[in-house]
């Protein structure tokens, strides 16, 4: 009788804790995907510094799998000085409140353009008219401690879906993935082999205010040593340069 009882209470509890760490996907409107953008927002207060750091992985399909590719990300920014860092995908960005430089060491160049103002701009509503226009689906569950939010794109787009995996705890992104809408051939491979990729970015070690301010902020003098007629520092003599101001 106690074996019984007890097999009872263990299938209980893990048909229980089961369902608690992983529940299916529950339809939500593109307004309560907004809603919750927005409240992610909110973190950050407006012109507060803040910085993160996490990693790029590239898979072959949607699901499992090891990553076929990864790379670092240091992302840091000051809007009240107008000023980024960031390291993604193997480029160093360096933006101040006159120009935005992308050195590529990859095929040595150094890109110019203008300031890209959206690093500094907080969200609002009117931001998000274009989504909730779509034919886009959004939906929720949760996984354990996270809450996962997926909005799913109209068919014949280049993505078919992308997840935020939100700690709702600190109320920040931990996870963002997006998974690619049809199958494409693996250029990195001789042999033909089509794969379905999906890419996924890890953050962690948020931080905001002043203590960011404390940390590194290289400068486009860092790359030119005359910014006027974009004179490349020693180091960068043999880059390329491409300018990419006042394009038309």
């Amino acid at each position: 009788m106690m074996n019984l009882i007890t097999f009872s209470l263990v299938s209980v509890l893990v048909f229980f804790f089961s369902g608690a760490l992983s529940q299916d996907w529950t339809n939500v409107s593109l307004e309560d995907f907004r809603a919750k953008i927005l409240e992610l927002e909110k973190v950050k207060k407006p012109n507060e510094s803040f910085s993160v750091v996490g990693e790029y992985h590239f898979y072959e399909q949607h699901q499992g799998g090891e990553p076929a590719y990864s790379f670092p990300l240091i992302m840091r920014i000051q809007p009240q000085k107008k000023k980024v860092y960031m390291e993604q995908l193997g480029r160093l960005m360096v933006q101040n409140e006159k120009m935005l430089i992308t050195c590529d060491t990859a095929t040595r160049q150094l890109i110019v353009q203008e300031p890209n103002t959206s690093f500094y701009k907080q969200r609002m509503t009117e931001d998000f008219n274009p989504l909730i226009n779509s034919n886009s689906k959004a939906k929720y569950r949760k996984s354990g401690r996270m809450e996962i939010y997926r909005l799913e794109f109209p068919e014949g787009g280049t993505y078919k879906a992308m997840e935020l995996w939100v700690n709702p705890t600190k109320n920040v992104i931990e996870k963002y993935v997006m998974f690619a809408e049809r199958q494409v051939k693996d250029e990195f491979k001789e042999e033909v082999e089509y794969i379905q990729p999906r890419m996924e970015i890890i953050y962690s070690n948020y931080t905001f205010g002043e203590a960011v301010n404390k940390q590194e902020f290289p400068d486009p003098q860092d790359y030119f040593s005359d910014l006027n007629q974009l004179i490349p520092t020693v180091k960068y003599k043999e880059f390329e340069i491409i300018d990419l101001r006042n394009q038309d």
